[in-house]
């Protein structure tokens, strides 16, 4: 004979137990949701510092992908304590001309001086006039979207020690799509993409567009495994 069971007929130490796992459950949910709704520190370094990077290649013609995966790279996404504590967002060392605020950070040597800026907008304008010294001319001779002669041209010059220093801000460039901010064209299907001012006169629904940039770097990482699939596949 089928027996319906009811909340009445479960003891009050069960019931609440089972309250408690569905409370614990609950908060699980929550938990993952936020995670997965949070912004890579990438992803949210473009969002924020994009727009000081095309108003120095305006001003200057240092590609704005350079500059943004120079940033992302020396300030490791903004969380290094140089660019923290520092506002030093390109690992740039005092030098002799250097007369501003200053952090000592272990680098190639011990305490090593670094420049110290009161805002990061001052980094990014003094990383350009770093890059205007003669040491680096040779650069200026690469068109401005050739971010990989760039950095190439920016190893080659001696601005890093790393060995791999242009591969790492090549792949950069490439697999957060950088290279639309160096043209007008990119930056416009970007913007249709995701735009950023939108004027709301009621209500306004959430933006469901994705930012082109975005689907142009999931593209390189889903390129980036399989490539690295087909490398673990040992041949016959």
């Amino acid at each position: 004979m089928h027996t319906e069971h009811t909340i009445s007929s479960i003891s009050i130490p069960t019931y609440m137990s089972y309250y408690r796992f569905l409370i614990i459950i609950n908060a699980l949910a929550i938990t993952f949701s936020l995670g997965a709704t949070k912004k890579n520190p990438y992803q949210e370094y473009i969002d924020t510092y994009s727009e000081m990077a095309i108003e120095q290649q305006r001003a200057h013609g240092i590609p704005a992908s350079i500059t943004l995966a120079q940033g992302l790279l020396e300030s490791r996404a903004g969380q290094s304590s140089l660019a923290t504590l520092g506002n030093n967002h390109f690992g740039i060392k005092c030098h002799s001309e250097w007369k501003g605020d200053t952090l000592l950070r272990n680098d190639d040597a011990a305490n090593e001086c670094f420049r110290s800026y009161s805002s990061a907008a001052e980094s990014f304008d003094d990383h350009s006039r770093f890059l205007l010294r003669k040491r680096y001319a040779p650069l200026f001779k690469n068109d401005v979207t050739d971010y990989a002669a760039w950095a190439k041209g920016l190893k080659a010059c001696g601005y890093a020690t790393d060995p791999n220093y242009a591969t790492r801000l090549i792949t950069i460039i490439e697999r957060y799509a950088l290279y639309l901010f160096d043209t007008e064209s990119g930056r416009r299907a970007e913007e249709e993409f995701h735009p950023r001012h939108v004027a709301c006169h009621t209500s306004c629904a959430p933006q469901s567009r994705t930012p082109l940039r975005h689907r142009l770097s999931r593209r390189h990482l889903l390129l980036d495994s399989q490539r690295t699939r087909h490398q673990k596949i040992p041949s016959a």
